[in-house]
């Protein structure tokens, strides 16, 4: 999904509330047709990867800035 905002304030306050939507978008637990044994396998797949996962709650723009490369 890909959502537009107004400013970098508004951004923080959407990505503290997407939490919810990932709850609700789980994924299956099939790879390749074999169950995998977990809820969902993509979940265990991205969670290789040192970037990959959701972000922290910032709260505001002013705990985001230090953490975001420019």
């Amino acid at each position: 999904m890909h959502v537009g905002v107004a400013s970098p304030e508004e951004g923080i306050a959407v990505l503290d509330r997407l939490r919810a939507l990932l709850a609700l978008s789980t994924n299956s637990p099939l790879n390749s047709g074999v169950d995998t044994g977990f809820a969902s396998w993509r979940y265990q797949s991205w969670g290789r990867w040192p970037t990959a996962g959701p972000v922290g709650i910032w709260g505001d723009l002013a705990q985001c800035t230090p953490k975001t490369p420019r």
